[in-house]
């Protein structure tokens, strides 16, 4: 089957003369797309919210937990960042909320979100049990506070 995708119409027409197997699998990576992009923007500008809040500092991951607004908890601005020689900064404010917000929208109080800049990796858990560690690291215990620090 040849689809006509050349306007909106087509388009439509040819998705309704899917078979609901076919279209379950088209909605699904439809999706899977749309995540992908979304991360990819997402450490896109963390890469350059990076260098400026950190200039020259190689960073190995970058972790986000959920801070409680009056409709739930959502991903919070303020992260932990690993840098590649083993030091962490805390409580900083990376600049990146609202994309976070969209992609990942409301989430538990106990959610962590993990992110290799790098390499664009996204881990989470609604539990933040083992995010750190899928990363290869050992969650801060005491920790500096901010890009000054």
């Amino acid at each position: 089957m040849e689809l006509d995708l050349s306007t909106p119409e087509s388009t439509l027409a040819a998705v309704h003369d899917m078979d609901e197997d076919t279209r379950q699998r088209l909605r699904t990576a439809l999706a899977a797309h749309r995540t992908a992009v979304e991360d990819a923007n997402i450490a896109a500008d963390l890469r350059v919210a990076l260098e400026r809040l950190f200039p020259g500092q190689p960073v190995a991951a970058v972790f986000f937990d959920t801070m409680e607004w009056d409709n739930g908890y959502f991903l919070s601005d303020y992260a932990e960042v690993y840098f590649a020689d083993g030091e962490v900064a805390s409580s900083v404010e990376i600049g990146i909320a609202d994309q976070l917000t969209d992609a990942y929208g409301a989430r538990g109080a106990t959610f962590v979100l993990g992110i290799d800049p790098n390499t664009g990796r996204t881990e989470h858990d609604d539990y933040g049990h083992d995010v750190y560690e899928r990363f290869g690291l050992e969650q801060a215990r005491a920790v500096r506070v901010g890009p000054d620090a």
